[in-house]
């Protein structure tokens, strides 16, 4: 026991479904049988906030045994894929806008 209880009712619904099994890894660690998963529906599209929210209370009060991981997936997997493109292809675009409007102003 790690120390949180909460009631179901106060934090979601909690559902059991049957599906195959599979084998797989992160970071060269097996995850079979023990791996779980948490699936959170936010009411916000402020995914970066809620996680960076409750990654610092998890650090904070939760107490994993050697081995044992979490991490975020989802919408903000996505969201930080699509900020690191966007750190690369914002820059080339305004840099060719700049010189599109310097050779028309200029010529």
């Amino acid at each position: 026991m790690l120390g949180l209880v909460y009631e179901t009712a106060v934090v979601g619904r909690v559902e059991v479904k049957v599906s195959l099994f599979t084998w797989s890894s992160d970071d060269s660690r097996r995850r079979w049988p023990a791996t779980g998963y948490v699936y959170i529906d936010l009411n916000t599209t402020d995914y970066g906030g809620f996680v960076d929210q409750a990654s610092k209370m998890l650090r904070q009060k939760l107490q994993l045994p050697a081995g044992y991981t979490f991490q975020w997936s989802g919408e903000y997997e996505f969201q930080l894929r699509a900020k690191e493109r966007l750190k690369l292809i914002l820059p080339v675009v305004f840099f060719a806008i700049f010189l599109l409007l310097y050779s028309s102003f200029t010529l």
